[in-house]
């Protein structure tokens, strides 16, 4: 299941500082890489998995912490603002978060 950032529709362009309809597709692609790159990085999506009585899983999303929203708007800012010019991210504001494997 994706990582579930609830984004108000005018939010990531004020956050960015563009007009409505400028740009909104490439936007909302840079929006769900960086979405990507965080899930990618922090192993997990934030959902809660419940075991059912037949034994199968039945996951729930639940909406990820404001510290991961403010990295993904973060993310997009930077990537928005360098467009052609690839950046690597800086996770150290999720490290707190992050799952590791066993």
């Amino acid at each position: 299941m994706p990582l579930q950032i609830t984004l108000d529709p005018n939010e990531l362009l004020e956050y960015l500082k563009v007009e409505p309809g400028h740009n909104d597709g490439p936007i909302n692609t840079m929006l769900e890489a960086a979405k990507v790159e965080a899930e990618m990085f922090l192993n997990t999506d934030f959902s809660t998995v419940v075991i059912n009585e037949d034994g199968t899983e039945t996951k729930t999303p639940n909406e990820a912490p404001p510290i991961v929203k403010e990295w993904v708007l973060n993310r997009v800012s930077e990537k928005h603002e360098n467009q052609g010019a690839f950046k690597n991210p800086n996770f150290a504001q999720l490290q707190p978060h992050r799952v590791y494997p066993f």
